[in-house]
């Protein structure tokens, strides 16, 4: 309690705010008791009473949060933590692999800022059925709810499993096809799945496999599995039987000309559905042999040989059912594992927000008898730890981007600023950034890829022009052939380089800010082993990305707080390459902007080989003009500075307000309200192991 007591004093950025270790130590202002168990003062008296956490009523109402610029918070009843697994370093195995694909093509989902395309919706129709065919409706069903596995993210808003009632009804089908192909050429779609499943006619398998779909439709179409009245989508009665067979030899016949993982894992596709072992069997043989395994991930590659991978519902789907198959695995142990904590608010009755101390719907201050919540801290910190993480990586959901710690943050202030006053003491605050500016904002450069000549020169431009200043922090994967060039272009230009990892633990990241590569080569974010990682080799920062916070900030790691200090969650600008516009930047942009709103360090997330220009559209579209634009290592560094308890001390000498700084601090304001007196607001420059006089600022 006393390590949670220590890192919620460090966010307060209060400078009397202190933790001590007996109450005796106290010599002035109030004591609010962390734990239980520390008894009173002796001889103290009820007015002198320290305020306690103690368990209040449980509420089941939601509760409403009031914090600056009338923004409102309503705080959570249940935290999601999503673990999503993609393969790096995993032992092959057939589930493995089913894991990462199908986590690898759920996040190409959420990273997508287009609705679903019609390929998907057609490959996501085809997989459902062939779970409920093979598997049973069971499994049917678990394949569908992990398509919408997260409720806030974009990606499944318009799928249409569901809308119809049998499995292959013609018009559905061809509405469906019409979507995915186009209207000009849906017919020719059906006429190629007619000559598929043609005994006479011997079929253009190449054109016929350049759309793989079109050979697990027509496997669903032949399949026997309790469908005996079933008529194909041309209306023909089935010849199962003698269909079925000619397909299987087709795709035999075929399966040494395969170019792409798709094409093979249509093959197997339709081979489980047509319960033919033999073609199935070679389809396994094909893809566990070397040119179709990656280095240090179990992800199927794309093309033999090569690095990119095959992300298809298809795909991904065929593979699952080979870890059904194969390993006696379940569909759901081959999820994302979500795991939901629960929360529950307690207080001392309801109260209206605007009028309240602490601003919330929910009495969590008890003033006349000195008691408040301890859900407020207990829920906080459950918020803000890191999670466990042993194999995979925290997916980070819409969710995340919600302003609930930083609004238990400023109950917390409220409160603490209410004891400050009737205990007869000053209230201080300090803002974090310099006079003049309310909000802070750096821009992270993830450098994946080389990046296109001229794209620097225009970053750097943007930055400088429509940003306010130099702020750019470019972290570069270790040993990558393109570093060098970009090194040198930004090399005396205020911008700051760190380390984009992949393992950690193999990587030098001494006195560098550390952030996390999202590839299938790399253990991506994973919590607390993350920070623990950084700390060790002594990076200079690190990131933790299950919360939104006002500035950087040490991360709770369940038993006490990490060492090395952590940025909250960048806003991502683009979520892929191929972004031209904000539509992916958008599901932040509110949250962004609320950000701007209670003065807090916002970092744009983007790509130098991606398109220059949505940087500067996304400072236009949020406001982002005139705040401190620097660097994340300088934010960092005065952040440090200015909210490390100790750090800073403010007196009344011969009537003037001073402060004393263990480190030099340009333009600090500080807010500063006298014993029964009104607000004033101060400035000065902290001067190292001095004190300096604080002037007030002008409106």
């Amino acid at each position: 309690m006393r390590e949670a007591g220590q890192l919620l004093a460090t966010v307060m950025r209060r400078p009397d705010l202190q933790v001590i270790e007996n109450p005796s130590q106290c010599t002035n202002g109030r004591l609010i008791m962390l734990d239980p168990e520390d008894a009173c003062p002796a001889g103290s008296s009820h007015a002198d009473a320290p305020y306690r956490l103690v368990p209040g009523t449980v509420d089941g109402c939601p509760v409403e949060c009031r914090l600056a610029e009338g923004l409102h918070v309503t705080l959570p009843d249940t935290i999601d933590c999503i673990q999503e697994d993609n393969g790096y370093l995993a032992e092959m195995t057939m589930s493995n692999r089913a894991k990462a694909m199908l986590s690898i093509a759920w996040r190409r989902f959420r990273k997508s800022s287009n609705q679903m395309s019609g390929d998907d919706l057609l490959e996501s129709h085809l997989c459902s059925v062939m779970f409920r065919r093979v598997f049973g409706k069971n499994v049917q069903a678990e394949f569908e709810a992990w398509l919408r596995l997260d409720g806030q993210a974009s990606f499944l808003q318009h799928a249409a499993i569901g809308r119809f009632e049998g499995d292959l009804d013609d018009p559905y089908l061809r509405e469906m096809i019409s979507e995915c192909l186009g209207n000009e050429v849906s017919e020719s779609y059906f006429e190629n799945l007619d000559r598929l499943t043609s005994v006479e006619e011997v079929p253009d398998m190449g054109r016929i496999m350049s759309r793989p779909s079109i050979v697990a439709h027509a496997a669903l179409a032949l399949s026997e599995e309790g469908e005996s009245g079933l008529t194909n989508t041309l209306g023909t009665s089935q010849r199962n039987s003698e269909t079925g067979n000619s397909l299987g030899m087709r795709l035999e016949s075929w399966l040494p000309n395969c170019r792409n993982a798709k094409q093979l894992c249509a093959i197997g596709f339709a081979a489980i559905v047509l319960k033919r072992q033999a073609l199935l069997e070679k389809v396994v043989q094909i893809i566990q042999s070397g040119e179709w395994v990656l280095e240090d991930s179990v992800l199927l590659p794309l093309v033999p040989g090569k690095a990119n991978i095959e992300r298809s519902l298809l795909a991904s789907g065929f593979v699952a059912a080979l870890a059904m198959r194969m390993e006696g695995a379940s569909f759901s142990s081959l999820l994302p594992r979500n795991e939901q904590v629960s929360i529950q608010w307690e207080g001392f009755g309801s109260q209206q927000p605007e009028s309240s101390i602490e601003g919330t719907s929910l009495r969590f201050f008890d003033p006349e008898r000195r008691r408040i919540s301890v859900s407020l801290l207990d829920n906080w910190l459950k918020l803000i730890e890191q999670p466990d993480i042993r194999q995979g990586q925290l997916c980070i959901s819409d969710s995340r981007y919600e302003q609930t710690v930083e609004a238990i943050e400023m109950v917390w202030g409220r409160i603490i600023d209410a004891i400050a006053t009737e205990a007869g003491q000053p209230v201080v605050r300090t803002r974090p950034w310099p006079r003049g500016t309310g909000f802070a904002v750096s821009v992270r450069y993830d450098v994946d890829r080389p990046v296109p000549e001229g794209n620097i020169d225009r970053i750097l431009d943007i930055q400088n022009r429509a940003i306010g200043g130099m702020c750019g922090s470019w972290f570069f994967i270790e040993g990558a052939e393109h570093n060098e060039p970009v090194r040198e272009s930004i090399d005396d230009r205020g911008q700051e380089e760190g380390l984009h990892s992949t393992r950690l633990t193999d990587e030098s990241c001494k006195g560098l800010g550390v952030t996390a590569h999202s590839s299938q080569y790399s253990q991506y974010f994973h919590g607390r082993t993350s920070l623990l990682d950084a700390e060790a080799g002594g990076a200079l920062y690190a990131e933790q990305m299950n919360h939104l916070a006002t500035a950087p900030r040490p991360a709770w790691l369940g038993d006490r707080a990490s060492v090395v200090w952590a940025f909250p969650l960048h806003f991502p600008v683009e979520g892929s390459i191929t972004e031209q516009d904000l539509s992916y930047f958008e599901r932040y942009a509110k949250s962004c902007v609320r950000q701007k709103k209670i003065s807090a360090h916002i970092v744009l997330g983007a790509h130098p080989d991606c398109r220059p220009e949505l940087v500067r559209l996304a400072v236009e579209h949020c406001g982002l003009e005139g705040g401190w634009a620097v660097p994340m290592k300088d934010v960092l560094a005065r952040i440090q500075s200015l909210s490390t308890p100790g750090n800073i001390r403010v007196e009344i000498r011969d009537e003037q307000v001073t402060a004393w700084s263990r480190n030099e601090v340009k333009d600090v304001v500080f807010e500063f309200i006298p014993p029964g007196g009104d607000l004033l607001v101060l400035h000065g420059d902290l001067k190292a192991g001095e004190f300096v006089t604080l002037h007030p600022m002008t409106q």
